[in-house]
């Protein structure tokens, strides 16, 4: 049974150690992507490369969490208590500052979103204008006045 739960711990402690650097590989070509295409210099450019990132990483140490848990089932000490307070402290830490940039980087996309759609929505409207022929006496009726007022 003893030897099961070890080899449990030595499956776990590889495949954590796997997606750690899993994580790493993609950030890295996610960083090289947005060097070689400038998607940097937009304010959410490298935000969108270390949230996965950070995801990554926060389930790595995560499994890595349940691998220093069972390593301290299986032989109890203060050496195996401490490393697993220490990764629960970091994975603590991690998973709240990955969470505030989350919301930073949920806080800017939809404000752009909304500035390039009203950039667009005024732009289509210029075009759509200066292509509408004038008729004599008649002026242009925005939508809204088409409505009835009942409606509104």
């Amino acid at each position: 049974m003893v030897d099961i739960l070890y080899l449990i711990n030595d499956i776990l402690s590889a495949i954590s150690i796997l997606i750690i650097v899993y994580a790493v590989i993609m950030a890295v070509v996610g960083f090289i992507r947005s060097e070689i295409k400038r998607e940097h210099q937009s304010s959410n450019g490298l935000l969108a490369i270390r949230v996965p990132f950070g995801s990554r990483l926060l389930l790595g140490l995560e499994i890595l969490i349940a691998v220093n848990i069972l390593r301290a089932i299986m032989s109890p000490g203060y050496n195996e208590l401490i490393v697993l307070v220490s990764m629960v402290v970091i994975r603590t830490l991690l998973s709240f500052f990955l969470n505030r940039e989350s919301k930073a980087l949920a806080a800017l996309v939809p404000i752009q979103a909304l500035v390039t759609e009203k950039i667009v929505e005024e732009h289509t409207k210029d075009i759509t204008e200066s292509n509408q022929p004038q008729t004599p006496g008649k002026e242009n009726t925005s939508q809204d006045d088409e409505i009835a007022p009942e409606n509104k």
